[in-house]
C-alpha cells in the first residue's frame, strides 16, 4: 500500500469512527503556513490535530492505521519516526479516494518542530537531497515516476506529495483555493475537531 493511500484512508476511517471530537483546549486557528499550500483544485481537506491525537484513543487509533503499511513505506519513502516531530497536517487533494492516482493530485503539509539530520535518517539508504524550486527535495533512489516525496519548505514546515504536487503547492499563491465554500468549511471543522474531513458534494 502505498504512503498515500495509508494516509487518505486512515484520515477518512478515523473521522468516520469517531463523528468528529470536540476540541476541549482552546486553541489558535491553524497555520496559515498549512492553508497556504492547500491545493489550489481541492475536492477534498482532511487534517489531524497531531499534537492532541497522538495522546488519545483517536491518536492509537490513527497510528495503528498507519503503521499497518509501514513496512510498505519504510521501504520505498519515509518512515514512521518522522511523524513524531509533526503537530498538524491538513490533505488536500482532487480525489478523496484516490490510490495511484494522477499526477499533482494530493498535497500533504505537515506543521512541526523539523530535524533534518532525523529526516534524512528516515529515508532509505541512498536518499538524494536535490534542490527543487528553492527548497530540500528528498528523493530515495530508484524512486518510480509519481511517487510520493518528501520537501522541506522550512524548519517549520514539510510538504508530501509527488513532484507535480510539490511544485503545485510552491507555485500557486493561496487566492481563490483558500477562500473558497470548501476551505471555509474545513477551516470550521478544524477549530472544533482533531481528525476531520471535507469534500465537495458532501453536506
Amino acid at each position: 500500500m502505498r504512503l498515500r493511500t495509508v494516509l487518505i484512508a486512515a484520515v477518512c476511517a478515523i473521522a468516520l469512527l469517531t463523528f468528529c471530537p470536540p476540541v476541549f483546549s482552546a486553541q489558535p486557528d491553524p497555520p496559515l503556513d498549512l492553508w497556504k499550500y492547500m491545493h489550489p483544485g481541492a475536492r477534498f481537506i482532511a487534517g489531524v490535530d497531531w499534537i492532541k491525537v497522538k495522546t488519545s484513543p483517536t491518536g492509537r487509533m490513527f497510528a495503528r492505521q498507519l503503521a499497518s503499511g509501514s513496512s510498505k513505506f519504510k521501504s520505498s519513502g519515509p518512515g514512521l519516526q518522522m511523524f513524531d516531530q509533526f503537530e498538524r497536517l491538513l490533505l488536500s487533494g482532487t480525489e478523496p479516494g484516490a490510490g495511484a492516482g494522477a499526477p499533482g493530485d494530493l498535497i500533504i503539509a505537515a506543521e512541526g518542530k523539523l530535524d533534518r539530520a532525523v529526516l534524512k535518517k528516515s529515508m532509505p539508504a541512498g536518499t538524494a537531497i536535490e534542490r527543487f524550486k528553492g527548497i530540500d527535495l528528498y528523493v530515495p533512489p530508484k524512486t518510480p515516476q509519481g511517487e510520493m516525496l518528501l520537501a522541506v519548505v522550512s524548519d517549520r514546515l514539510a510538504l508530501f506529495g509527488d513532484r507535480d504536487s510539490i511544485a503545485i503547492a510552491l507555485d500557486q499563491t493561496a487566492g481563490p483555493a483558500a477562500s473558497s465554500p470548501l476551505a471555509a468549511r474545513a477551516a470550521e471543522m478544524a477549530s472544533k475537531c482533531e481528525i476531520w474531513m471535507v469534500a465537495a458534494g458532501l453536506g
